[in-house]
């Protein structure tokens, strides 16, 4: 990943920090497919899907943990 592309990615995620916090005692749920929609955007023009890549991206889940799905 190229720096600028870096950088935009990196302020979009921090866009997001507020919620992406985990603190349930102060109403904060953390709401990770927020920050999987960023990084998708920036893997989805990679896929098999739009005809430029060799892989194929599944979402299996809406957390963070499992957003990376298969990558095949």
């Amino acid at each position: 990943m190229n720096e600028e592309r870096y950088l935009t990615l990196l302020s979009k995620l921090i866009g997001e920090a507020e919620q992406l916090q985990n603190n349930p005692q102060q109403g904060l749920i953390p709401q990770e497919k927020l920050a999987a929609d960023h990084l998708l955007g920036l893997l989805e023009p990679h896929s098999k899907e739009h005809g430029e890549g060799s892989h194929m991206i599944l979402r299996t889940g809406l957390n963070f943990s499992s957003f990376f799905g298969i990558l095949i």
